[in-house]
């Protein structure tokens, strides 16, 4: 196996993300959602989420890579309040210290190589 590293996400890793996303939601969800739904999956609008996603204050993207190729991502953050809250509104005590791990994907042909512990692991450091 090459290199194995995780890192921050930044601009230039929008497209690839997306494309990750792509492949990966083909992969997994086809059977459920049928390929016609998956094909509404616009590259373009995919790109721009993923853009504003990186940039986003207070949550953090990052990519997963094997030797130059980005093979997957995570996104974390502070947990939202509706996240956290109980069912009558009310927040825990920890609620402004709560992180919440959003997205994790792996591109499948990268599979069973590391690569998401390694994601999960940046991850709950840079919450911590």
């Amino acid at each position: 196996m090459s290199d194995a590293a995780v890192r921050p996400a930044d601009l230039s890793d929008a497209a690839e993300i997306a494309r990750i996303q792509r492949e990966t939601w083909h992969a997994a969800y086809e059977d459920l959602l049928g390929k016609n739904a998956l094909a509404e999956l616009d590259a373009a609008d995919l790109v721009g989420t993923w853009t504003e996603t990186i940039d986003y204050p207070g949550s953090q993207v990052y990519v997963a890579t094997e030797g130059e190729f980005t093979v997957g991502f995570c996104v974390a953050g502070r947990a939202p309040e509706g996240e956290v809250a109980a069912a009558d509104g009310s927040l825990p005590e920890d609620a402004e210290s709560t992180g919440l791990i959003a997205t994790l994907l792996v591109e499948p042909r990268w599979g069973r190589r590391g690569h998401a512990g390694r994601l999960l692991a940046t991850a709950a450091a840079g919450l911590r």
